[in-house]
């Protein structure tokens, strides 16, 4: 005799955030691994993207359709910390979050419209780079072209 248990919750594992990817100053590209089959508890329906801006601490959520293992996230701020947790849903239920994982956007370089077309202009932005605290202010010269 075949006996087969079924269970009635959601997914007891998370998928893993892989890659963070700010596309532009207000998009990050989220990618994943899914959650492990033994820990998936039936089917994987969808994925719940949960991100917050870190200075605000407002919580958005986006619901992915399964099989993706990948997102586009817009209309954040730009120059922003986020932190992005994913979890995993079946028709049973959602399963629990992964840990954090956390980007900035960029920042954008508007030229005014006296500038002219096909002519180099010299930029500088401070550079703060940071796992924790600032490490290092440094001026960084960027050449930007008008398209």
């Amino acid at each position: 005799m075949l006996v087969q248990f079924v269970s009635f919750a959601g997914p007891d594992g998370s998928p893993v955030i892989i890659g963070l990817t700010a596309l532009d100053s207000t998009t990050v590209m989220v990618e994943w691994r899914p959650v492990p089959e033994n820990l998936r508890n039936g089917i994987i329906t969808r994925y719940i993207i949960s991100y917050k801006d870190e200075e605000n601490e407002k919580t958005e959520y986006k619901s992915i359709p399964a099989p993706a293992l990948e997102a586009i996230i817009t209309g954040l701020r730009q120059k922003v910390r986020y932190s992005f947790k994913i979890r995993a849903a079946t028709s049973k239920g959602e399963g629990p979050f992964s840990g954090a994982n956390v980007t900035e956007t960029e920042v954008v370089v508007m030229l005014s419209k006296e500038a002219e077309r096909g002519k180099r202009y010299e930029v500088f932005l401070e550079l703060f780079v940071s796992i924790i605290t600032l490490v290092d202010l440094t001026l960084v010269p960027l050449i930007l072209a008008l398209d």
